[in-house]
């Protein structure tokens, strides 16, 4: 970068890019508009075109704006304010192949023997949120103004704490899908073809 970026390769000098900041310490500065800068052209013989040092200043402003900051995040409505009811541990979003859920970020860490507490979908935490606010839509902009904290407590309960100082308590409800785990669907399936065999033996 050092090489490619110097304009003294195009046979060009610039006198003054750095000065002394005072004549005690010595110590030197860039210049960045401090002082004059001067160019004395054709000052030595040039090793690459005033056209191709261009080019590649081009080139190295595009790639510059191409790169993604890796320290930025997404942004989630909900995100920082969810708080697990059992262990105290911040809830944060995740991907399922169906649906995006909240879980407590200790128990996907360590595990439901760390914290036996429950996954939300993200879809109740929206629901939740519209009914408590009685709105049909979600607002973030409002809700951000309302709510202080919500807390997932046991029992598919939550508790969100409102700005002004009050708590509304909220009953989200799982689908029978979503509650069932591997064993009971296994158990299902197996009550399923017992049931079948029955009728078989019987018709």
């Amino acid at each position: 970068m050092q090489i490619i970026s110097n304009y003294n390769y195009t046979g060009d000098l610039i006198l003054q890019k750095t000065f002394r900041d005072n004549h005690l310490t010595k110590r030197k500065v860039i210049n960045t508009g401090e002082m004059n800068q001067y160019m004395v052209k054709n000052n030595h013989e040039a090793i690459i075109s005033h056209e191709l040092f261009a080019d590649a200043e081009k080139v190295i402003k595009v790639k510059s704006l191409q790169k993604v900051s890796p320290s930025i995040e997404k942004h989630y409505a909900f995100k920082g304010i969810m708080r697990c009811g059992i262990c105290g541990r911040a809830y944060v979003r995740k991907t399922t192949p169906s649906k995006y859920i909240w879980k407590c970020s200790l128990s996907v860490t360590k595990g439901k023997d760390a914290c036996a507490s429950k996954q939300v979908p993200d879809s109740q935490m929206i629901e939740a949120a519209n009914h408590i606010l009685n709105r049909t839509e979600f607002d973030e902009k409002l809700f951000n103004s309302k709510v202080e904290r919500i807390d997932v407590m046991p029992e598919q309960r939550l508790i969100f704490h409102m700005k002004d100082g009050s708590s509304i308590e909220y009953l989200w409800q799982t689908s029978r899908s979503e509650s069932w785990t591997k064993e009971k669907r296994e158990q299902a399936r197996i009550r399923a073809i017992n049931q079948m065999k029955g009728r078989v033996q019987h018709g």
